[in-house]
């Protein structure tokens, strides 16, 4: 075995080191007077020492997802992705920084490496670009995408949209010419872009009608805001609920100001049958929320006779 006793002497300003492979050296790296030089993409492998100061008057990593260098003794794991390492899933970036490398390498510098970047927030129905990064390997690479909601994409750098909000697990998997593969997981955070209330109407009963046992028996001749329940069978309240961008999420039912029952899906509907005294006058309220959380609601008059 070779063993160097320095690696790379620095004495310059605004220089590139990268790329290359220092092992088995008593110093890897000598600082001495330089400054503002940028340090990533090394690999420091069983060295007896890999820098002798470690200080901020130079780069020692590219930013992230790019990452630093491959340090041998370091310690760290790769339990988390992101920016920030705070967010759940490997990147093969460390979790913690080495020294002033901020985004120590997991494996030797030149092992392919992808990243999704993000995570991503946008809106249902709108685009949202998305962004591919990879290193290391053997050019050209291979782009897939999955989105969590059964699309994919070949691009390096896609654009899709939603059509529902949610949360999403979002896939990077690339190929390298050498039949190398990486993959990389984030998410995708949508929300509704939706502020119209929904539309609700009562179908059932109608204004200025008398029912008997949950069938219309004629339109009354008293006037139209009045309208009549008979029968121990009650009534079945029917209710047409819709919105064009977020979609209907429940439709609630009142009787005189209290809640009787949700229904969650269509058609939205809900039996009556509660005993009231004779001439007995309620006030029946329908109240529709939409998957955005706008609401809108309708309300009759009737007089139920059981």
């Amino acid at each position: 075995m070779n063993i160097s006793i320095v690696g790379i002497y620095l004495d310059s300003t605004n220089t590139l080191i990268t790329q290359n492979t220092i092992q088995h050296a008593l110093w890897a790296v000598i600082t001495g007077p330089s400054k503002h030089n940028s340090f990533y993409y090394n690999n420091l492998i069983n060295n007896s020492q890999n820098v002798d100061h470690m200080t901020s008057d130079n780069q020692w990593d590219n930013g992230y997802p790019f990452g630093g260098n491959y340090w041998s003794d370091y310690t760290g794991t790769d339990s988390y992705t992101g920016q920030n390492q705070d967010i759940p899933g490997s990147d093969g970036v460390g979790d913690t920084p080495y020294g002033l490398d901020r985004y120590p390498l997991m494996l030797r510098y030149g092992t392919l490496r992808a990243n999704a970047n993000g995570p991503y927030n946008g809106s249902a129905a709108e685009g949202i670009q998305f962004f591919g990064f990879a290193c290391g390997g053997t050019l050209p690479y291979s782009w897939s995408w999955t989105f969590g909601d059964g699309f994919v994409s070949n691009e390096q750098n896609p654009v899709h949209s939603y059509s529902s909000a949610g949360f999403y697990i979002v896939s990077i998997t690339v190929h390298d010419n050498k039949t190398n593969i990486s993959t990389h997981r984030i998410f995708a955070e949508i929300e509704w872009n939706d502020t119209t209330p929904p539309t609700i109407s009562i179908i059932k009963p109608k204004m200025g009608y008398i029912y008997r046992n949950d069938k219309e028996v004629r339109k009354k001749i008293f006037p139209r805001e009045t309208t009549v329940i008979k029968g121990i069978k009650g009534i079945t309240i029917e209710v047409n609920a819709s919105d064009n961008k977020s979609g209907i999420r429940n439709v609630e039912f009142f009787i005189d100001g209290s809640l009787q029952f949700v229904d969650t899906t269509p058609p939205y509907q809900w039996t009556w049958k509660t005993w009231a005294p004779l001439h007995f006058k309620h006030t029946l309220m329908v109240k529709a929320y939409d998957n955005a959380g706008n609401q809108n609601m309708t309300e009759i008059n009737v007089w139920k006779f059981f």
